[in-house]
């Protein structure tokens, strides 16, 4: 329950920000990819990838 409410405060903060119609790429910075935060940061990806036609997010 948490972690959806954070997802989608985290989307909702990215997506009222004004940015060109063109595709923007985001690096959100988890560390490497044995770390704890990249899971999190691929599902934060993955979210906004899925909601957003602006933002191209990876985790990096």
């Amino acid at each position: 329950m948490l972690m959806r409410t954070l997802k989608y405060t985290v989307a909702a903060s990215m997506l009222a920000v004004a940015l060109p119609a063109s595709a923007q790429q985001l690096s959100i910075a988890t560390g490497g990819t044995g770390g704890v935060y990249y899971p999190i940061g691929g599902g934060f990806a993955e979210m906004i990838n899925n909601t957003s036609k602006v933002l191209r997010p990876r985790p990096k």
